[in-house]
């Protein structure tokens, strides 16, 4: 008998954990517990249901629109071969490459141009007494 009370016990010290609930004699909550599992689980496969309904939707979308990607990066070029839309990219890439060694030419020139600007009116601010005091003396 103890040994069954002992085991009984025990047990539910395991539904205890299980379950979360605090009190092991309110049997009440146990099965309340219980009763809503089916419940709990049934909304989460729903929910799970409609995140893949969702997750295959915006896939499809995904593959619209890769086809539509495709499509325009070869549409008004009917009669262009693959090898020659390849071309083209090739190019394209090339004069990107060419605008960027460009535009970090154009900046250093520009830098060279503050430099000297800034450079000529330090000279001006120095030579300036110069030129008054030589005004001076002529007169």
């Amino acid at each position: 008998m103890k040994d069954e009370l002992l085991h009984f016990r025990k047990a539910f010290e395991e539904i205890k954990a299980a379950t979360g609930v605090g009190d092991v004699n309110d049997v009440s909550e146990i099965i309340q517990k219980f009763m809503t599992q089916d419940d709990t689980l049934n909304g989460l496969k729903s929910i799970k249901d409609e995140k893949n309904r969702k997750l295959e939707s915006l896939n499809g979308e995904r593959e619209k629109l890769k086809e539509r990607v495709n499509k325009f990066k070869y549409e008004g070029a009917e009669g262009i071969t693959k090898k020659q839309a390849e071309e083209v990219e090739k190019n394209k890439i090339a004069s990107q490459a060419k605008l960027d060694r460009y535009i970090d030419k154009y900046s250093r020139i520009n830098q060279i141009v503050v430099d000297v600007r800034s450079g000529i009116e330090h000279l001006y601010e120095n030579l300036k007494p110069l030129k008054v005091f030589s005004l001076f003396n002529m007169v």
